[in-house]
């Protein structure tokens, strides 16, 4: 794909994702008209961008013995 192109699908991307989720889909509409090349790039970026936003939300371990950080003082 050539810069240009990257850069095309950067601006729109950068542009949807301040957009809340309901403006989106006419923006998008409205903004890629009829290139379904540049409408799908630019929602696989969207989607990739929500799921990264909710990594790590919630602690991996929940069990109280894995989140105690107390140190153990060891003699050699």
């Amino acid at each position: 794909m050539f810069p240009e192109r990257w850069r095309e699908i950067e601006e729109v991307f950068q542009s949807a994702v301040e957009m809340p989720s309901a403006k989106r889909t006419s923006y998008l509409a409205e903004r890629c008209a009829d290139d379904d090349e540049l409408r799908a790039e630019v929602v696989k970026l969207l989607e990739s961008d929500d799921l990264a936003a909710d990594f790590i939300e919630s602690p991996i371990w929940t069990d109280y013995v894995f989140l105690n950080t107390s140190a153990v003082k060891c003699e050699v």
